[in-house]
Order: C-alpha cells, then structure tokens, then sequence
C-alpha cells in the first residue's frame, strides 16, 4: 500500500496545474519567509488528473509562494478524486455581530431556505437567502462576502444550524460544491477566495521534504522525476514510511 501512495508522488510544471481559489495573500508571505528561511518544501501539493492537466485540490497558497520564488517544478501527490478516499466539504462562517451584505432581502423570515441554489443568511431561527443563477455568480457574490466578512469577527465551521447559534451571531451557510463544480470552476478560471472547499485526503503523504535548490535547478523535469524515483526506492527498501492508523503517511529519511 505504500508503494503505491509513493508513486503517486511526481514532479509537476506548474504551467499545468488549474486552480479553483484565489491565494490568500498573508498567507502566501507566510509561506514565502518559511521557505527562503528553510530553503525546503516540506509537504507535496495535492492535485488530481485532468486530461493533459491537473487540478490543485489542495495547496494554492504554497503553489503561489514556489511560484513567487521561481519555482516551476512542484512536487504533487495525484489522487483519484472521485472516490471515497478524497472528501470535500464546506466551510460556513459564524460572525459575533448581524452582516447585511447588497442584494440579500433587507428582511428576515421565519421561513427556513435550503442553501443549495443561494447563500443563506441565518440568525436565532431567522432566516434570509439570496439566490444564486449559475456558477459565475456564485463565485462574484461569494467572494464579495467573503471580503466582508474578512473585516469581521469570525469562525469556520461544518454543518452550521440557526438553532445553534447564540444572541446577535449570524451564519453565513454557502450552497454545497461538490467535486464536479471543482472541475468546473477550475476548468473555466473561474476561483473563490480562500476559505470556501476543505478537501480532506486519506493516504495523505507528509514531511516528504524537497530542497528548494533542487526544484529550481536547471534539471529537466524528467531528471527530477529520475531522482525523485532513487528517493523513493531508498525510502521503500529502509523503511522510512510509517503508516498510521490516521490514514497519513510520513516520510523520516536519514
């Protein structure tokens, strides 16, 4: 079984790797000071197959940073993304005071709305929707919300319900994307701001550690590949990988 993961492992150009969110900038800085610091990647991105492309399913962010410091070759874990293994969920944002935000009725009901086809707005059992057309739309109007709430006190959080929450919060409740809109939005450049998709990957391979001096190196991608695989078979035969029963795996190589 850790044979296969770790072939999953590859070097991948950039250049055809598609994104569905927008990088958050604090975030890529973050990222970008760790690794001029520690001159090393420490985890690979996670990405799926796409024809001749692959979809980023996790790592937009540490993408961005190795991109900002000339780094065309990155190191993916490529997953099947429609199986059981790989899981995507949703964030909702609970915020310590009421949001209104333009185009949402001015009124709350008491009437409860599904979230599929609009965003919800919810507070004590009181309830507003605005409704959602197709996929552009949905991604202009959620990331406006987002930059909002960006300006606010906030938490994120799964499976948010009105009754749960306490006296002057709201909840902002997004209709569910689902693997297919990935694909979709990805495909067609269309990106939410960071913080809407939470993939959850079993089999997840951690601390497989790339210099970055290597990435960056005028090898070609297949050279790199070709050193990639002698690491690979050196972790294998001296039993560096450890599988836990978290259904992740690290690599500890000496």
């Amino acid at each position: 079984m850790i044979h296969k993961t770790l072939n999953e492992i590859k070097i991948i150009d950039c250049k055809g790797i598609l994104i569905h969110e927008n990088p958050d900038p604090k975030r890529v800085k973050k990222i970008v000071d760790s690794l001029v610091k520690t001159n090393t990647l420490n985890d690979p991105l996670i990405v799926t197959r796409l024809k001749d492309k692959f979809v980023l399913l996790d790592g937009v962010n540490r993408l961005t940073s190795l991109q900002s410091l000339g780094v065309n070759h990155i190191p993916c874990q490529v997953v099947d993304y429609f199986t059981d293994r790989v899981e995507l969920a949703n964030w909702s944002y609970i915020c310590d005071a009421e949001v209104n935000f333009d185009r949402f009725p001015t009124r709350l009901s008491k009437h409860y709305f599904e979230p599929n086809g609009g965003i919800l707005i919810c507070q004590k059992n009181l309830y507003k929707k605005l409704q959602i057309n197709d996929k552009k739309e949905l991604v202009v109007e959620t990331n406006k919300i987002l930059e909002k709430i960006a300006k606010t006190t906030y938490v994120r959080a799964f499976n948010v319900h009105a009754e749960d929450l306490i006296e002057n919060q709201s909840a902002i409740i997004f209709p569910q994307i689902i693997k297919e809109d990935v694909i979709e939005l990805s495909s067609n450049g269309l990106k939410f701001n960071a913080g809407i998709t939470r993939h959850v990957i079993q089999d997840r391979i951690l601390n497989f550690c790339f210099d970055l001096n290597f990435l960056k190196s005028n090898f070609s991608m297949a050279e790199k590949q070709k050193e990639l695989e002698k690491r690979k078979q050196k972790i294998l035969s001296q039993e560096e990988a450890r599988k836990y029963a978290e259904t992740v795996i690290t690599i500890t190589e000496t």
